[in-house]
């Protein structure tokens, strides 16, 4: 690979926003280092293009030489700031990194990528609780990130608290109604906090889960099974109807897309079924 090739493959992976780390390095150690004077104006993306790649591979010697040599050209302005900080969490120092974002936060109080790396550092050091509070004031600011509520989300659930995860699920099915992974983890919230009303809300969105994508194998399980729970409420019949029903698509996606576990999947379904009584 010649020296044009390869920056036009890093201005690629730049334009398409793939990290591709480990390929990073090696074109910048085998390619472009010894030539960066080439690079005009690309050459600062390249550094920290370098710089994030090193972070990503643990190879802080080589994120410092980026780092020094930006500091050089642009100073303390923020981007490169933010770039410092990185590195202090790399190598563990989270007071260094909060000290730095705190200071870039003075100066811009709507910085969004500060405050998300704030919320990772209490994540980093198991502070969840903390995580959640700065998150929370994160959200009353942009609500519409919809990476940051399916974080929320996922805090709440290490905390188990469930009706604020669903809450979160709830945000993101209205910000993207298309998606069927948002439906089948909303279920599955609904699912696990049990009881006949949330059974048959895991049971409707489990549902709408497989309509957006009938080869949810995972939403068709777990229609199966909230419909099943359902068999002793009153709607006995429809509840029996969506069991046998759905138990015989998951048979159906393992006879199309994985034959030789049909047996076992059949099995496992006629055990739902038998152990309902619906066999």
């Amino acid at each position: 690979m010649g020296f044009e090739e390869a920056r036009a493959l890093l201005r690629k992976w730049r334009d398409e926003k793939e990290r591709r780390s480990d390929e990073v390095l090696d074109v910048w150690a085998n390619i472009l280092e010894g030539k960066a004077h080439r690079l005009g104006d690309e050459t600062w993306l390249v550094y920290e293009q370098v710089f994030i790649a090193s972070l990503d591979c643990n190879q802080i010697s080589t994120a410092g030489d980026c780092l020094r040599m930006l500091i050089d050209k642009f100073g303390n302005t923020n981007r490169v700031m933010k770039l410092r900080a990185m590195k202090d969490e790399a190598v563990g120092d989270f007071e260094g990194a909060v000290e730095t974002y705190e200071r870039i936060l003075e100066k811009d109080k709507n910085d969004s990528a500060s405050k998300k790396r704030l919320i990772a550092i209490h994540k980093a050091k198991n502070n969840t609780r903390d995580a959640i509070d700065e998150l929370v004031k994160y959200l009353d600011v942009f609500s519409t990130d919809t990476e940051a509520w399916e974080e929320l989300c996922d805090l709440y659930l290490l905390e188990q608290d469930y009706s604020k995860a669903a809450f979160c699920m709830e945000e993101l099915i209205m910000a993207n109604p298309h998606n069927h992974v948002f439906y089948q983890k909303y279920a599955e919230i609904k699912f696990t906090e049990g009881d006949g009303k949330n059974m048959e809300i895991a049971r409707t969105n489990f549902a709408k889960a497989v309509q957006l994508n009938p080869g949810n194998l995972r939403a068709l399980y777990g229609f199966l099974l909230a419909a099943a729970n359902l068999v002793s409420s009153k709607d006995k019949k429809n509840n029996a109807r969506y069991s046998a029903w759905a138990g015989q698509k998951v048979v159906e996606f393992y006879s199309n897309h994985c034959p030789q576990k049909k047996e076992m999947a059949k099995k496992v379904v006629d055990a739902i079924l038998e152990n309902l009584k619906l066999a």
